[in-house]
């Protein structure tokens, strides 16, 4: 393994292991949520067993689709049960982009507050809550990277504020 790859991992264990438990009062179901998409801009999609589609634009047979990953986590940041989730929007031959979307639990359920772009054709390794920070490891585009090789590993840090995500500056690892 090269000395990168160690890095990275060791960050991805750092991160998994600093993970808060979650223990929210209402089950939150990601398959059927409703979320604000920076990528897709025609409104918010509704999730329909983790996956949205839609015509790219009138009678096209392009397609957007807009799915769940596996790449998530709950825990509690400034005193409130939270999600980040992360959700990935393919638009038919053009790009695959990445969002983290900002769940907060209310006495109404489960809410999409926000989401943010992480990037076209990024790769995400893990998704974390910690000492009241959403941790995003992943790695993106260095200055010479063609779109479909990233190398450049961080771990891209949000506070919540305002039920919206604010990213300081990333972490190189």
């Amino acid at each position: 393994m090269t000395h990168a790859g160690k890095k990275i991992l060791l960050a991805m264990v750092w991160v998994t292991a600093l993970s808060v438990p979650f223990h929210g009062k209402a089950f939150c179901d990601l398959e059927s949520m409703t979320f604000q998409s920076k990528v897709f801009q025609a409104g918010p999609v509704t999730l329909a067993q983790g996956e949205y589609r839609a015509s790219a634009a009138p009678e096209s047979a392009s397609e957007v689709v807009v799915k769940l990953t596996d790449k998530r986590a709950f825990g509690m940041l400034n005193g409130r049960s939270v999600g980040a989730i992360m959700v990935v929007t393919t638009l038919d031959g053009t790009g695959t982009f990445y969002e983290l979307a900002l769940l907060i639990e209310s006495a109404q359920g489960w809410t999409n507050t926000d989401t943010v772009l992480l990037g076209d054709r990024v790769k995400v390794h893990s998704v974390a809550i910690e000492r009241d920070r959403v941790a995003v490891a992943m790695t993106t585009h260095g200055p010479q990277d063609p779109m479909c090789c990233p190398t450049l590993e961080i771990i891209k840090h949000f506070v919540v504020q305002n039920d919206r995500l604010v990213a300081p500056s990333p972490n190189i690892l």
